[in-house]
């Protein structure tokens, strides 16, 4: 059973007869086709919400390659372009440029090697845990596309257990490591694996490491090419490591944390974890169901949740006013957006 299903629906409606072409016609605002200015989304008399629209077109330009992609957008050829600004290859772009983000369900997060030596301890999980600023790290290293949460569900959903909070305190977690033993004087070395091909990720395991490398856990950075990295983590060789995965809309978490799951790079096994995976995939109350597994994911810490990322629609300065886009939808809520064009 999963009480959470409907969010996972997303069903493309597509026009009958048109079902084997490569642009079918949908329901939505807009069209894809070929005019004789070229290709071009329009304005499509079939929208199911019948709302009002900026602009009756909407010109595409094809790119060979992200290079000819920002030259494009840098020369005003095209004024809006999506991007990830702290992905792989993050996108660059000069001049008056403005962007909005949007949220998704990118977690960003700490895992343990709970099989091994210092974190079988969930002590020692949970005090690294109050260690890491959230806030400071989403505005000082990932620029702000980022949203610091503390669980594994995005902040601005309904079902998001802020009261289960704390806020940041050094003498907080100056306190949980000496209450797990950690500040005995006696230094040990433990390794966080990033991926090397993420600057922006690096930058972050950088800093997190030397936030919580204060008492006798001394965390070394390792960053690896991601087949070196992927297989690390597929063979238990690691210590920590900075991990992201995009959840599913119904937030389900087994593959995260459920025993076997096929994320679960960590090794965590726990019943108490699992009956609370099943209970929230059956209840009716899921607000409630998730608080209960938050909260005691929260006391065990067989990850260590940090931000989730957002999208970003880049657009030129005045072009567009009132954009609000999601993470697959850069024009969502059309009847607010207003499409400023340059008279020839």
């Amino acid at each position: 059973p999963d009480s959470g299903l409907p969010a996972l629906l997303d069903i493309p409606i597509v026009k009958s007869g048109t079902e084997e072409s490569l642009t079918p016609v949908g329901t939505g605002p807009y069209y894809f086709t070929t005019d004789e200015e070229g290709a071009c989304l329009a304005s499509h008399s079939g929208w199911w919400r019948g709302e009002s629209r900026p602009v009756e077109r909407i010109s595409l330009s094809a790119a060979r390659d992200r290079e000819a992609m920002l030259y494009q957008f840098s020369s005003h050829e095209v004024q809006l372009i999506t991007a990830d600004l702290i992905g792989t290859e993050p996108i660059t772009a000069t001049g008056n440029i403005s962007y909005e983000d949007a949220d998704t369900t990118v977690l960003q997060f700490l895992g343990f090697n709970t099989a091994r030596a210092p974190f079988q301890d969930s002590a020692a999980r949970r005090a690294l845990g109050l260690g890491i600023n959230r806030e400071t790290l989403v505005s000082a290293v990932l620029s702000g596309h980022a949203r610091a949460a503390q669980f594994p569900v995005s902040p601005v959903s309904p079902l998001y257990p802020a009261e289960l909070e704390s806020l940041y305190s050094y003498d907080g977690f100056a306190a949980a490591m000496e209450a797990a033993g950690l500040n005995s004087g006696r230094t040990r070395t433990v390794t966080l694996l990033v991926n090397q091909e993420n600057s922006f990720k690096v930058s972050a395991a950088e800093h997190i490491a030397q936030a919580l490398s204060d008492f006798d856990l001394q965390i070394q950075v390792e960053a690896l090419p991601w087949e070196e990295y992927a297989a690390a983590l597929a063979a238990g060789n690691f210590d920590l490591y900075y991990g992201e995965v995009r959840l599913p809309a119904n937030w389900d978490l087994s593959a995260l944390v459920g025993t076997g799951g096929s994320l679960n790079y960590g090794g965590w096994a726990d019943p108490q974890t699992d009956q609370l995976l099943a209970a929230c995939a059956a209840a009716e109350d899921r607000a409630a169901a998730l608080s209960d597994l938050c909260a005691y994911l929260q006391q065990q810490a067989p990850i260590l949740p940090l931000c989730f990322k957002a999208s970003s629609v880049l657009y030129q300065t005045g072009a567009v006013s009132g954009l609000t886009p999601t993470a697959a939808e850069p024009f969502y809520d059309l009847p607010s957006c207003q499409i400023h064009l340059r008279q020839p």
